[in-house]
């Protein structure tokens, strides 16, 4: 993997993200993202989603995560809502120097995509969707992640989701914390065999 075009790209990206208003993860984030990317990425063939994805910043965070660990067929779907910026994401991710990681641009609702996909489907997600909308996906998450798959949702301090959330997080089949980043990743890993 050429990691620093990758890194540069991921700049870029970033970039281009404020520069058209997109509320974005930032820097630290990106580097968890990446550090549990690398992680899913040891198990072999994996299937990750970025819902919320916008022009796709935290989806290549995931992406290069996975190109340096993923010893199978790894995938990314990136879930964006506008049309347009998942349009320009999609344009944008093709360019992306990417050797094993496939990213897939799904232009639609995160909550009626997680719904549509099979169970144990996903080893990971994260979620930066309108947080009303967490306790749904955690629901979701719930049956689509794999066992020892991990739901990671932004904004866990700033600005909260609703206390919903939190209760359903600290039930089973949940295991986790949140990450001290300055906006807080709750970071849950789905229990069971």
């Amino acid at each position: 993997m050429d990691g620093e075009r990758l890194l540069a790209f991921i700049r870029e990206l970033e970039s281009r993200s404020r520069a058209l208003g997109i509320p974005s993860i930032e820097w630290e984030d990106g580097l968890v993202l990446h550090a549990l990317s690398i992680v899913a990425g040891s198990r072999g063939e994996v299937t990750a989603a970025d819902l919320g994805a916008g022009i796709g910043y935290s989806t290549l965070w995931i992406a290069a995560g996975l190109e340096e660990s993923c010893r199978g067929a790894c995938r990314v779907y990136a879930v964006e809502e506008d049309p347009e910026l998942a349009s320009l994401g999609e344009r944008l991710a093709s360019k992306a120097p990417l050797r094993r990681v496939k990213v897939e641009w799904v232009e639609g609702d995160a909550i009626e995509f997680l719904a549509s996909l099979p169970d144990g489907s996903l080893d990971l997600a994260f979620v930066d969707i309108d947080k009303h909308l967490y306790p749904e996906a955690l629901r979701l998450l719930a049956s689509k992640l794999s066992p020892g798959g991990a739901a990671v949702f932004h904004n866990a301090y700033l600005p909260a989701p609703p206390s919903e959330f939190y209760e359903l997080a600290g039930r089973e089949p949940w295991r986790g914390g949140i990450t001290p980043t300055r906006l807080g990743l709750a970071v849950l890993v789905r229990a069971g065999s």
